[in-house]
């Protein structure tokens, strides 16, 4: 063939098959004309290997039917996927027979590593060929010394296409070999006998590592596609601690949680305490050991993976608000507690009908008395004095403070239909930031804090109604230390978002929805911002940013939360064909899924999850 001269169509396509990581594990190669000892030239994709990474290449005519080619258990290797040929060998000499390709070899990954005791000798481990788990025996081979200087090593030998990896310290030899199965023992057999030929091959330091595989045989007039396969979450030993994470935390010699502990892809337990390595490997150094965290590769995700919680199912009609964490749901004019839905109390005879938007852990129930509609086309925004329900079945009462001997009552505008989400108004501690109204100001009256809005505490235990200054453009807080809103002055776009934890952090591309600290098992804490919802509950470009190590960055694992509870379960936003997603140890999937049996009406497009 000439290059000229091809109908003959190459594409490749990365594609990787694992869940949404932080961290990229697609190969980063490139096309590379590569000469063999036949004196051809082929067309390859050439790629490095991460260690502890399986990769398995396929190739289709087609697009729709794919045949694996090769399958690759990673150690930092450069990989050669031959083509096609780019230019044929030239004819053999007159009488020459023609050179006979070889089979096609096995590509095999083992770790070698020098035996401890009397009797030297080399310990070999790899993934069984026969059952897929760890084995490890003991040859009398001694290493040469330069495999010190030769952490990884590739080369072939009879039927195998041998990686290895070689760590650096010694190890003791198991006290008597195992029973072998067929695929197992020939590999050994093969490696006996090689290993003396590898032990010169390194001393001369001769070799390159890069593995030169035939290619296909070629249809004429074809067109053939590649593809390769990535998989991450290949676990050898079984310990829970992902075998890329362990070559990384050797290389590394940091994310080790317990003395002795190292890491190492075919050992589950290599200080030999009888607890599983993965339970004392952190890859990520987020606190949180590597077989409980969602995502061993970014460390602002630290929610240890737990038991899947149950659900149950209930309808209630209306508008909902918020639920608190001892199940109580709100309305505007409706509470609904331990399956019953009654109406809000009032604030006694004659009083005017107050609405609520906002309840806190402890039953307290914020709104607002004396509503009027804001603008006469949109009659639910509405704008009173604050008023709360110490209980949800005690009268309201209004809130206010005497100042310089003058009233000044809590003064709020709020949306009790468009504005329904988990964004806290009410604390714990009975904190909120709210406007102050003085009714019929005296002469000369001005407001001790200018007329800007406050944070307010209502009598709650021994505590009084009591005003203090809040941080310029705050509006929501989970705590009178963790506030956020609108930044101040407000920028000519007007959507970026400040939060206060308790000084101002960097401003962030919008208005969080909701601000949620979670605690890292290292010390500290991380502070999520998730976006806000357009009015149908639908995802914009904006995903969820992580104030971690002193900066925002985006978060994946929580980019289409809506909020996030304390065990690290998160609502998100309908995205596509996902329709009230719930993320479940470190898994987004469906509300139907979720809680089967769900009505067909919380399965229309236009849901909106607000609260978990």
């Amino acid at each position: 063939m000439k290059p000229g001269n091809l109908i003959f169509a190459i594409v490749l396509c990365l594609l990787i098959f694992t869940p949404a990581f932080a961290r990229d594990f697609r190969p980063d190669g490139h096309l590379e004309n590569i000469p063999l000892t036949d004196s051809s030239i082929q067309q390859c994709y050439v790629f490095r290997t991460t260690a502890g990474v399986r990769y398995t290449v396929e190739s289709s005519d087609n697009l729709s039917n794919w045949t694996s080619q090769d399958e690759i258990y990673g150690l930092g290797n450069e990989y050669v996927v031959t083509m096609r040929e780019y230019t044929p060998p030239p004819p053999p000499p007159p009488g020459t027979p023609p050179a006979v390709r070889p089979p096609r070899a096995i590509n095999t990954s083992l770790r070698l590593q020098r035996a401890s005791g009397a009797a030297g000798g080399t310990v070999v481990s790899w993934p069984s060929l026969d059952h897929g788990g760890p084995v490890v025996v003991r040859v009398a081979v001694d290493m040469d010394p330069g495999w010190n200087q030769i952490p990884l090593y590739s080369n072939r030998f009879e039927g195998y296409y041998f990686f290895i990896w070689h760590p650096w310290y010694v190890v003791a030899p198991p006290a008597a070999n195992p029973i072998l199965g067929p695929n197992d023992s020939a590999l050994l057999a093969v490696l006996e006998a090689s290993l003396p030929a590898m032990n010169q091959q390194v001393a001369d330091s001769v070799f390159r590592a890069r593995n030169a595989p035939q290619p296909p045989p070629e249809v004429p007039g074809a067109k053939r596609f590649w593809r390769v396969k990535v998989d991450p979450d290949i676990d050898t030993d079984s310990d829970g601690s992902p075998d890329w994470a362990e070559f990384e935390i050797a290389a590394r010699g940091t994310g080790n949680l317990f003395p002795g502990v190292i890491g190492d892809a075919f050992d589950p337990d290599t200080n030999g305490d009888g607890i599983p390595d993965g339970q004392q490997l952190d890859a990520d150094g987020d606190g949180t050991p590597d077989s409980k965290d969602p995502d061993s590769t970014d460390n602002t995700s630290v929610v240890p993976l737990g038991p899947i919680p149950r659900y149950a199912l209930f309808e209630i009609s209306g508008n909902a608000l918020q639920i608190n964490d001892l199940g109580t749901v709100i309305f505007p004019t409706k509470v609904w507690k331990a399956g019953v839905l009654t109406d809000l109390p009032g604030g006694g005879a004659g009083a005017p009908t107050a609405s609520a938007r906002a309840i806190n852990d402890l039953d307290v129930i914020l709104g607002t008395v004396g509503t009027t509609p804001d603008l006469a086309d949109h009659p639910s925004f509405v704008i009173g004095n604050i008023c709360y329900w110490p209980t949800p079945t005690s009268p309201y009462k209004t809130i206010h403070v005497i100042e310089s001997g003058v009233t000044v009552d809590a003064y709020r505008q709020h949306d009790g239909i468009y504005q329904q989400g988990p964004a806290p108004v009410l604390t714990n501690s009975g904190h909120f930031i709210a406007h102050a109204n003085v009714v019929d100001p005296p002469d000369g009256y001005t407001d001790a804090f200018d007329w800007n809005p406050t944070l307010w505490q209502i009598p709650i235990g021994t505590a009084v109604a009591n005003r203090q200054e809040s941080p310029a453009g705050a509006a929501y807080l989970s705590s009178p230390s963790l506030t956020w809103g609108t930044l101040y002055p407000r920028p000519a776009n007007g959507h970026q978002g400040v939060v206060y934890a308790p000084a101002a952090l960097p401003s962030i591309p919008f208005v969080p929805l909701n601000v949620i600290s979670q605690p890292l098992p290292k010390g500290g804490t991380a502070i999520f911002a998730t976006p806000p919802l357009n009015l149908f509950g639908r995802p914009n470009s904006l995903t969820t940013q992580v104030y971690v190590d002193g900066k925002w960055r985006e978060n994946e694992l929580y980019a289409n939360a809506i909020d996030i509870a304390a065990d690290g379960t998160a609502i998100g936003k309908n995205l596509g064909a996902r329709v009230a997603p719930i993320l479940l140890n470190d898994q987004w999937t469906e509300i139907d899924r979720t809680a089967p049996g769900a009505p067909a009406a919380w399965l229309d497009p236009f849901i909106k999850l607000i609260d978990t």
